[in-house]
């Protein structure tokens, strides 16, 4: 059951109390969300091995389920990347590394369908077309995967490439402009013709903002002022919504457990004031989904421990669904049964010579 809000409380935190087969506690795994209700949770890591399971959470009623999928499975990894495509109703995951990070790490595309709950690989190339890496950002935007960043666990690469969903095949992408530099834990979304990155860790931890133009290729600093991120951020979460990109968590060797927000117009960084005592602890390596209006979190680690908790950031009032329909089949299937019902309700339906049903 949800947990009620008073009104005025938002933005607030809610801890998600769910059942079922619930995952085990993991870092370094992705979360992908589809029809705006159900969360796949794909590999991660617990301290000595790598997942090669797959969790579905529904959302409404707080249930998890292990899938017992099909097809090519993608083997046990971490610090992937995930992306949902809803139109064709699948999740695209790529890259990662098993537990030897650095030694293990991947280059395959594996495409996961939701209806038939079966794995397909769509490309593991042998040459460096893009190389094996962990860490990196994958957003989709029209029709085309495009992958940036990332480490093969010394260097930091800074090439970008497409992965075209028609053909199937993966294109360099020569850019231009003031490129970032090369990081791995980053965080990439998608507003409009522009991606954004922010953050990451490389030679140095970065709390810099950069936007790619999908258009011209062309990469341009954000030049943002506000909350001080000079210390930098990386395995943190972020999602972008209505013009703001919120980023929760991460690590600048203290794990936070912040939400800040930037402003994608005036670009200035602040902090939110979250309502309530619900607040998620400190963490990095974890995963999150924008769902409407709210972010959901899930795992991660706190240096100590690892995590399977949920956590849903909830920025705006929850509307109930409409209960209308519900109510209605539950009021004649009783009237059918009960004659107290049947005297004191004032709907009922009767056929006529032309079939049509007539509410009085």
């Amino acid at each position: 059951m949800a947990m009620a809000f008073e009104a005025g409380t938002y933005p607030c935190w809610e801890l998600l109390e769910c059942q079922g087969e619930v995952p085990q506690s993991r870092s370094g795994h992705t979360c992908a969300l589809y029809n705006n209700r159900y969360l796949y949770i794909f590999g991660g890591f617990d301290g000595s091995s790598c997942f090669d399971d797959l969790y579905v959470l529904d959302l409404e009623t707080r249930l998890w389920r292990r899938i017992e999928a099909r097809g090519d499975r993608p083997s046990g990894r971490a610090s992937h990347s995930a992306v949902t495509d809803e139109l064709a109703g699948v999740m695209y995951i790529f890259g990662g590394s098993g537990s030897h990070f650095g030694y293990t790490n991947k280059r395959d595309l594996c495409e996961f369908c939701f209806q038939t709950e079966t794995w397909r690989l769509l490309s593991n190339p042998v040459e460096d077309t893009p190389s094996a890496r962990y860490g990196q950002s994958m957003v989709a935007y029209q029709q085309g995967l495009y992958v940036w960043g990332g480490t093969h666990g010394t260097n930091y690469p800074t090439d970008m490439y497409r992965f075209d969903l028609c053909t199937k095949q993966w294109e360099y992408l020569v850019t231009s402009g003031d490129c970032p530099c090369g990081r791995y834990r980053h965080q990439a979304m998608v507003k409009d013709d522009l991606m954004y990155i922010v953050g990451g860790s490389g030679i140095n931890r970065y709390g810099d903002v950069w936007t790619f133009h999908f258009g011209t290729n062309v990469w341009r600093r954000v030049l943002c002022s506000g909350t001080d991120l000079s210390d930098g951020r990386y395995a943190h979460s972020a999602v972008l919504r209505d013009g703001f990109i919120y980023l929760y968590g991460g690590n600048d060797t203290v794990r936070h457990d912040d939400l800040l927000q930037l402003d994608l117009e005036t670009k200035i960084w602040s902090r939110v004031l979250v309502h309530g005592k619900d607040c998620p602890p400190g963490r990095d390596f974890h995963a999150a989904v924008l769902r409407k209006d709210s972010m959901v979190v899930f795992g991660g680690s706190n240096g100590m421990r690892r995590h399977n908790d949920v956590f849903e950031f909830h920025m705006a009032q929850k509307i109930p669904a409409c209960s209308l329909s519900s109510d209605l089949e539950a009021s004649f299937e009783a009237s059918q049964v009960s004659d107290a019902m049947q005297r004191s309700c004032n709907i009922f339906l009767a056929a006529s010579d032309c079939d049509w049903m007539h509410g009085v």
